[in-house]
């Protein structure tokens, strides 16, 4: 346990110092709680003593579900008339989760001394992102601010519940390569070295198959450990290419043109760009902070760079709808919405109608995403069979021809 000099408000708004041994900031939060302290600020005072969840990062991450429920719960209390300070006291007494119950900790103390809500949100960027914070701040300035967090959670959730859905189509093809690597492995390394004793006795020319059957055997038996070592070398270091500046464009490029994800991955890039889009042109952000912002929420770099480009040109004074022709991204039935919302002056509108459709279709996407796997791994496993079988029965007819 460590000492905590913590800057401490009772209930009758008093402010005074008190001294705790705590394990954290989230413990002395509790222990406060109980006697019906609110803390205002917590320093830990230099020693030995260290809290080891928070030098490792551990327990103060906070989730998306997480966030999605404190949205949520906040929404609901501004639209009740409580003060914003009021209502993160209340949810701080009640979370769970310790890293959460930390972020509300110090942005009470913030709100406090005067600090607006997007600085002091923007203190904690691990947790609040470039959107979340534009869209507080721009809620409170027009005053919206319910209405902005309900957007929020709208984004959030849609996110939260697309990547949940990708990780469970994922989940049974994954699981069958997984059985099928190993089958492979076990069959190479365990049957085929009994299977070329009994060859040998029968003598004959091995056909092509079982020869590299033979060799794949001895390959691995004897050297499995260098062979894993320059496997796993060789992922390591496409690992660490793909996060560099150059790598990242590459990676990001596969992913909108891989046969199998392509349209997944840019479906659900539009439905996150127009939604975002929308929401912020609603919440009197200009067009070009509101491209700005977006772009990021796209989480592909070459549709970023042709934000980028398509922000540059409204500057120039070009029309939305032309700005986001060419480079094959934005599809011309987004163009034809957008043409129209420009020329009616309801361009949020028609964002919200295209953000709904995408919507619809990345639920089509992901739905299938399993379904269109599956030939494949179909494939994968009818090519190792066969070429099993043929290494095993060929030698064997060519005995019984030989013979015969």
């Amino acid at each position: 346990m460590a000492t905590y000099i913590c800057k401490v408000s009772n209930k009758d708004d008093l402010i005074y110092d008190k001294e705790l041994q705590a394990d954290s900031v989230a413990d002395c939060v509790d222990q406060l709680m109980g006697s019906g302290e609110v803390l205002i600020s917590a320093k830990k005072q230099s020693g030995l003593n260290m809290d080891v969840g928070e030098l490792f990062g551990m327990g103060a991450k906070v989730t998306p579900k997480e966030l999605i429920f404190f949205t949520k719960q906040m929404r609901i209390m501004i639209e009740s008339g409580i003060p914003i300070l009021q209502a993160l006291e209340a949810m701080s007494r009640t979370s769970e989760s310790r890293g959460l119950k930390k972020v509300m900790t110090e942005l009470m103390a913030d709100i406090r001394e005067g600090v607006d809500l997007y600085t002091a949100f923007g203190k904690h960027p691990k947790v609040f992102n470039g959107l979340y914070l534009s869209m507080l701040k721009a809620g409170e300035a027009a005053g919206i601010l319910p209405h902005v967090l309900g957007e929020l959670e709208t984004i959030i959730n849609k996110d939260f519940e697309t990547r949940k859905a990708v990780k469970k189509a994922m989940r049974y093809p994954t699981f069958v390569m997984i059985v099928l690597i190993i089958a492979m492995v076990n069959v190479i390394v365990f049957v085929v070295p009994n299977m070329v004793n009994n060859l040998a006795k029968m003598g004959g020319e091995l056909p092509v198959p079982t020869k590299i059957m033979i060799g794949l055997s001895s390959a691995l038996r004897i050297y499995g450990l260098y062979i894993l070592l320059v496997i796993g070398s060789l992922v390591g270091s496409v690992v660490y290419y793909f996060r560099t500046e150059k790598g990242s464009y590459v990676r990001d490029r596969i992913k909108i043109s891989f046969p199998v994800f392509k349209k997944l991955v840019r479906t659900s890039a539009l439905a996150r760009f127009t939604r975002t889009l929308s929401v912020l042109l609603n919440a009197g952000v200009t067009l070009n902070d509101a491209l700005i912002i977006s772009r990021d929420v796209m989480d592909n770099k070459i549709f970023t760079d042709k934000v980028d480009d398509v922000e540059n040109q409204l500057r120039d004074g070009i029309p939305l709808n032309v700005a986001l022709q060419g480079g094959n991204l934005f599809p011309k039935d987004m163009q034809g919405m957008v043409a129209i919302g420009e020329d009616t002056g309801e361009l949020s509108k028609m964002l919200d109608s295209v953000a709904l459709f995408y919507d619809v279709e990345l639920d089509e996407r992901v739905e299938g995403l399993s379904a269109a796997i599956e030939p494949l791994i179909t494939v994968v496993i009818g090519v190792f069979v066969a070429f099993f079988v043929a290494s095993v029965f060929l030698p064997i007819f060519s005995t019984y021809s030989a013979v015969g």
